[in-house]
């Protein structure tokens, strides 16, 4: 029908065409047909076909915009919004049929605050000058819902041959999620700081192939008497720092495989010359599968534990010494009524060992006593379960 009317006329027509493919439109062709007359007086037809982008299509691209998952927005020279798709209304905290066109960016894509008007007119000039700084920027917003929405926008300048700013370009990304993660995420990391920054150990988080450490607490500089730096200097070794008689046994215990966790005790010396005691227990953190991820430990100082250990042992051989120089028979009996000390005097007279009577105590039937006249001997009146019962002394 068109070639059929330009041939009849002299008035070209132009034919605007959509491009497809499937059900999706692709972009217009503007055709440019011309009668042509040949020597005979007979007419022909001269097609000139030109694409166009989508864009060209005003409605079409209104559709696109419109319709897009992400929020776009643009804004003139002034800052005045010029197009905002739906998505741009809804993340804005605006219903999804309020209007933008027309309105301030101030207040509505730069959050409500003194000066903003001030600040958009400098934020404006500045963004002609220097595209990159602005390229990127992230604000809150409130909807009539009551929900908070976080908005990433890319911003772009849109220029005019002479490099005049005309227009701002901005396409969002709700990053909501996101930004909740990373606040839980930092809330989380703030609670274990304070948790490992009271306790008196020294926790650490260590890699599976024994590289330098990749966490370890304050309480560090308390338990090997050296600052945090000292570690990072020796390469994230603690060997260095440990006496020299347990180095050895303590390196082949970290060459183990991290399957085989458990407390290991050893002295470190401190710059002063101080020796003194660390208990450092090692477990492995694995994954769903099984697999260990990292080590994670807790370096403790034991000194005081191991002096009161070493003060005890000192004692109990004070009086085992005690016990032996005295000729009577001597039992210290624990609370259950069983034996827990025996002198020499006592295991001679009772003719058992002190591991035989260790499983053993006068509550025990087996244990016959009479009193000197051959009468029984009750087991609930005798003297040592007397004073375990009521505290005082008896016999």
């Amino acid at each position: 029908d068109v070639l059929s009317a330009t041939l009849r006329r002299d008035t070209p027509p132009t034919l605007r065409l959509h491009l497809s493919s499937g059900l999706k439109t692709t972009g217009m062709v503007e055709v440019q047909v011309s009668a042509l007359p040949d020597a005979d007086g007979r007419r022909g037809v001269l097609l000139v076909a030109r694409r166009e982008p989508l864009w060209a299509a005003p409605e079409l691209y209104h559709d696109l915009v419109e319709h897009a998952g992400s929020p776009i927005v643009m804004a003139d020279h002034l800052g005045r919004l010029v197009v905002a798709n739906r998505a741009a209304r809804v993340s804005l905290g605006l219903g999804p049929e309020d209007s933008l066109i027309g309105r301030s960016v101030a207040g509505v894509l730069i959050p409500r605050g003194e000066g903003a008007e001030e600040a958009l007119e400098s934020s404006l000039c500045e963004f002609a000058q220097d595209p990159e700084r602005y390229a990127s920027t992230e604000h809150q917003y409130r909807g009539a819902d009551g929900h908070t929405r976080w908005v990433s926008w890319r911003n772009r300048a849109v220029v005019d041959d002479a490099g005049r700013l005309t227009a701002v370009l901005c396409v969002g990304t709700d990053i909501s999620e996101r930004v909740s993660a990373e606040r839980a995420l930092r809330q989380s990391e703030e609670r274990f700081r304070e948790m490992t920054e009271v306790i008196p150990a020294a926790f650490w988080i260590g890699s599976v192939d024994g590289g330098e450490p990749l966490y370890v607490s304050p309480a560090f500089e308390r338990v090997y008497g050296r600052p945090l730096e000292a570690l990072s200097a020796a390469g994230g070794s603690i060997l260095p720092f440990v006496h020299p008689e347990d180095r050895a046994g303590l390196a082949g215990l970290m060459a183990a495989p991290p399957e085989a966790p458990g407390p290991v005790e050893y002295r470190v010396v401190w710059p002063s010359g101080e020796v003194r005691w660390v208990r450092d227990h090692a477990v492995p953190i694995r994954n769903e599968d099984g697999r260990v991820l990292r080590i994670m430990g807790f370096a403790v100082d034991i000194t005081d534990i191991k002096r009161a250990e070493q003060e005890l042992r000192e004692s109990l051989e004070r009086q085992r010494g005690l016990y032996d120089a005295v000729p009577g028979g001597i039992l210290v009996l624990g609370k259950d009524g069983r034996t827990v000390e025996a002198n020499e005097a006592a295991q001679e007279l009772l003719g058992l060992t002190l591991e035989q009577m260790r499983t053993t105590g006068p509550t025990d039937p087996r244990w016959h006593a009479i009193h000197p006249d051959g009468s029984p001997f009750p087991v609930h009146t005798r003297p040592a379960l007397v004073t375990l019962r009521t505290g005082e002394p008896s016999g």
